[in-house]
């Protein structure tokens, strides 16, 4: 994998990669406290009680589907990007986009021109102040 790599950021992201996938399984991780709580045979016998009790799977997806949970969320955030993913394009296709009119009628050209003579001064102030400070210090 590092020898295929174009540079040095994809060896520290392939790295961090495999490190990633190499570190998986541990739950802990570099976090030792969470050893002492997490229990793999408890949580192994939950999943497996579960995965056998299909009403009790049941009841749990009838409450999700009555009340408000994470879930109702995402199928609303789904919903609007949905919506939004038609409805902008057609939106952009019908709606006239005009340059606002507080600006002035100022266009770029202007703010470039106004940018320019403002860096010209302050060369020539740096000049004259390079030439203070020259003028200042002993030869």
């Amino acid at each position: 994998l590092f020898v295929m790599s174009e540079g040095p950021k994809d060896v520290i992201f392939d790295a961090l990669g495999l490190c990633f996938l190499y570190n998986m399984d541990d739950i802990s991780g570099d976090f030792g406290f969470i050893d002492e709580k997490w229990d793999e045979d408890q949580f192994g016998d939950i999943y497996g009680e579960l995965a056998q009790d299909q009403e009790l799977m049941t009841t749990f997806k009838q409450y999700r589907q009555s009340h408000f949970t994470p879930d109702n969320i995402y199928t609303v955030g789904k919903g609007l990007a949905y919506f939004l993913l038609v409805v902008l394009p057609i939106a952009f296709v019908f709606v006239e986009l005009e340059v606002s009119s507080t600006d002035g009628g100022r266009r770029l050209t202007q703010d470039f021109a106004e940018l320019q003579a403002s860096n010209d001064a302050l060369r020539a102030q740096l000049a004259a102040l390079s030439a203070t400070v020259a003028s200042l210090l002993p030869q």
